[in-house]
């Protein structure tokens, strides 16, 4: 849980009187509302635990996402490629399971609980996200260098 830092949060003494602490404690501020948003905390409890105005809460929110993610693209990567091996685990054990469900003990056909196109499906989607991912879908830059030659004949006028 965020705990709230010390001192004022907010520069209550207007935009020509402000002065560079004033300014601190809208970073502070700032930095604060950053840990209550990550913790899912809405607008009015952000501007209540922050001792602001919704409307200041909002423009203080919509600052933070501007700045974006401080999160490593290379660890977000990782991440993601880790969801999609598991992901892909899943539906391969889900493959077994209807493989293992297609016969009885007497070798008999018996009706799958399930789609095996749908598992199938989301089993492309995966490996489609994870070559995208990868970088392996990217377009490929290819020339194209063809002369070409024809030769006529007219039959009866050659010789031929």
């Amino acid at each position: 849980m965020a705990t709230r830092p010390e001192g004022p949060l907010q520069g209550q003494q207007g935009l020509q009187s402000r002065s560079p602490e004033s300014r601190m404690s809208v970073k502070r501020r700032r930095d604060y509302t950053a840990e209550l948003l990550t913790e899912g905390k809405t607008y009015r409890q952000i501007a209540a635990a922050t001792g602001v105005s919704v409307a200041t809460a909002w423009k203080d929110i919509q600052v933070i996402l501007a700045q974006g993610p401080p999160v490593d693209l290379a660890e977000q990567r990782a991440m993601a490629l880790s969801r999609l091996d598991s992901m892909e685990e899943r539906l391969r054990d889900r493959l077994n399971d209807f493989e293992h469900e297609l016969f009885n003990a007497e070798g008999d056909t018996v009706e799958v609980k399930g789609s095996i196109e749908r598992t199938m499906q989301e089993l492309l989607r995966v490996e489609e996200r994870r070559a995208k991912l990868l970088g392996l879908d990217a377009p490929v830059r290819t020339e194209v260098d063809a002369s070409v030659q024809v030769n006529y004949r007219i039959n009866g006028a050659d010789g031929v």
